[in-house]
């Protein structure tokens, strides 16, 4: 970001941050927004870095001032970012058995669509943990990338990369079995 010299963060009671404080987070801003592209609202950006700099402080009023302010930072700034994503705001709804009854909607199949999610999507749901559902939900129905999933639920992308297959995976098991039945077509 080009105008970090501009950026100027206060306080809760108005005053703003040291100016040390300031300089730091600017010549970190892109590697710190790097970690959490979902939150790209500026107002929400601001959020999340003057909180980031209010819990510094209040390290630094507890134990000293930081010999390396960077660091700090960069270990408080993830624990801020990743509370916000929390909040119901960067939630998508969740889904639960009694909604998923109905038909979901699938993303198109050269994306990573599941073909046989309108048929046996209810019976895979029954089968999945509440962060199975709701990976498959992220994938499945909203269409997110696996990076935009793994900041979301807080894992790694190769974890719902793996997660998602077993999904898959067991989607299909359901479906052969479906037309071992007669089911299927």
């Amino acid at each position: 970001m080009d105008d970090t010299e501009d950026l100027r963060f206060v306080r809760r009671n108005g005053d703003p941050f040291p100016g040390r404080y300031t300089k730091a987070v600017s010549r970190m801003w892109g590697l710190l927004w790097r970690m959490f592209p979902v939150i790209s609202d500026p107002a929400d950006r601001d959020r999340v870095v003057e909180k980031t700099l209010s819990r510094v402080a209040d390290y630094e009023a507890k134990h000293g001032e930081a010999q390396f302010l960077p660091g700090v930072i960069f270990k408080i700034f993830p624990q801020v970012a990743l509370s916000m994503l929390r909040t119901n705001y960067y939630q998508p709804e969740k889904i639960s058995l009694k909604e998923a009854k109905g038909t979901p909607r699938t993303v198109d199949a050269k994306s990573g669509e599941l073909p046989v999610m309108r048929r046996y999507g209810v019976e895979l749901l029954a089968m999945c943990s509440e962060r199975e559902r709701r990976i498959l939900y992220l994938r499945a129905v909203r269409g997110f990338e696996y990076s935009e999933i793994a900041l979301q639920v807080g894992v790694s992308e190769a974890n719902v990369r793996q997660i998602f297959h077993r999904l898959k995976e067991r989607l299909r098991r359901i479906d052969d079995a479906g037309r071992a039945k007669g089911g299927g077509s």
